[in-house]
């Protein structure tokens, strides 16, 4: 779903004469990343790429014209620094994906302690644990939750297979 959605976006958005930049990569498919690119889609590096500012840094690249969060997703702090840069910005979040940040960020503002179970190299999985949520993957032990404190989970939303399944004891 969110995939799909994200290139839709982007093939509307995007042209050769009216360029989109893409915060990294757009989808993890090279084959629809470089019909993308050809359809106007220019790729910059990611949050994960950039030292410091993120919106800087792509301003600093885009100079004027539209930016693109990835199906992925970030974080809230790469959103702020976007949305300050004062390029506009082509949101693909996937609606799954966004529902959970906000699902997260609300608990956590609660006190809970949040687990994010996932590939900790993955986009989706980098937005969830920036800031103050704590990421682990399935092998690990709930460290970090302090004694009587609420403890919440949410799984990667493109994982799936044994390590999204076992909870860790």
């Amino acid at each position: 779903m969110g995939v799909r959605r994200a290139v839709q976006i982007m093939e509307g958005a995007a042209s050769p004469q009216d360029p989109v930049y893409s915060v990294g990569e757009i989808v993890h498919n090279p084959h629809v990343v470089r019909a993308l690119e050809l359809g106007g889609v220019r790729q910059l590096p990611g949050p994960d790429d950039i030292d410091g500012d993120v919106g800087v840094s792509t301003a600093r690249a885009v100079k004027q014209g539209r930016v693109a969060i990835t199906a992925h997703g970030v974080g809230e702090r790469v959103l702020r620094e976007l949305e300050s840069s004062g390029l506009d910005i082509v949101d693909t979040t996937c609606p799954i994906v966004t529902r959970a940040q906000r699902y997260a960020q609300k608990f956590v503002r609660e006190g809970w302690h949040l687990l994010v179970f996932g590939d900790p190299g993955q986009p989706e999985v980098e937005a969830f644990v920036s800031g103050d949520l704590t990421g682990v993957d399935a092998s690990s032990r709930f460290e970090g939750a302090q004694p009587g404190q609420s403890v919440g989970s949410h799984a990667q939303a493109s994982a799936c297979g044994e390590g999204t399944r076992k909870a860790p004891s």
